[in-house]
């Protein structure tokens, strides 16, 4: 109780007839008046990345643009500039700017990193570092964020049992931490781990 939905099939078609813009959401990002989320399956019909007003739609209403081709298999994180997203072992990226249904035939979707076996999560820290969870080897990854170009993300820790990564924000009174971002990870045990 006290949970709005959002989207869904039915209120996310372009119209009669249209596919639903909402096809299997994996990965959401919002940045407060925008609510960007991927889509598992049905990318070239639906969109791979899809944004909408985060505020709640009539039904019927037309507010869902498909920014990717590609189907999203392991989440996104937006940062100040650009949308990254993972499909399998490889990150993409793309200026919200430029952001169109179509990138990957205009070329807009970039490669970011390829080396990762199975990504389940993409973080930002709101500064310049992105983490990327590899579900299959256990590895955390950081890269910058601020680059749409090919580089190699750097590993940041291996643990065993990893299921997922998050980023807490550290109050002001958090300076004898070293850091005002912390890096929790979750593991298959549901042990929760501060770094």
């Amino acid at each position: 109780e006290g949970a709005i939905e959002l989207y869904n099939p039915l209120n996310s078609a372009a119209g009669p007839g249209q596919p639903p813009r909402v096809n299997q959401p994996n990965g959401v990002a919002t940045d407060g008046t925008t609510i960007y989320w991927g889509n598992r399956m049905g990318a070239l019909k639906s969109g791979g990345i899809v944004k909408a007003k985060v505020a709640p739609p009539s039904m019927g209403e037309t507010t869902c643009t498909p920014m990717t081709d590609r189907e999203v298999t392991g989440g996104i994180a937006l940062t100040a500039r650009h949308i990254f997203y993972a499909v399998e072992g490889s990150i993409y990226g793309i200026s919200q700017e430029k952001a169109t249904s179509t990138c990957h035939l205009e070329g807009e979707c970039v490669l970011v990193a390829d080396q990762f076996q199975k990504v389940n999560q993409i973080l930002w820290d709101g500064d310049g570092t992105m983490y990327v969870s590899d579900a299959e080897t256990g590895i955390v990854h950081q890269l910058p964020a601020g680059v749409l170009q090919k580089i190699r993300a750097t590993k940041f820790i291996e643990v065993t049992g990893l299921y997922s990564i998050d980023i807490f924000t550290a109050g002001e009174d958090s300076s004898a931490l070293g850091s005002s971002s912390l890096v929790a990870l979750v593991l298959g045990a549901f042990a929760l781990r501060r770094l």
